[in-house]
């Protein structure tokens, strides 16, 4: 394995800079996606093991329940709005069909005179 001075290797370089590119890109990616939930995951087994290792208080369970409850909801509006997304995908060739769109909106409407 070869690595640089700073001990990363340039594969690992390559990933840490695609996820930040990512992550200052408007809109979330599948990558960034992927991240989100493997962090949800980190979350919710630090809980686990907070539980397992004598810490199981009403506290803990009920940062396990908002933990869960901030997963599926971040999940289902991410599922929601890729949805989204390829519905406008769908619409918009239908669009592009319509001239009456593409008129620009600072040109003013003519007069009998001017025409």
């Amino acid at each position: 394995e070869e690595r640089q001075e700073g001990g990363a290797r340039p594969e690992d370089e390559s990933q840490l800079l695609n996820l930040v590119t990512a992550l200052l890109e408007p809109g979330i990616s599948p990558e960034v996606h992927k991240y989100f939930n493997l962090a949800f995951i980190g979350i919710a087994f630090s809980v686990f093991l907070m539980w397992l290792g004598g810490l199981a208080s009403i506290h803990v369970l009920v940062i396990g329940f908002l933990s869960l409850g901030l997963f599926g909801s971040v999940n289902w509006f991410l599922s929601e709005q890729k949805a989204l997304e390829l519905q406008e995908a769908e619409n918009k060739p239908q669009d592009e069909n319509n001239n009456t769109t593409n008129k620009p909106l600072t040109q003013k409407p003519q007069t009998k005179k001017q025409q």
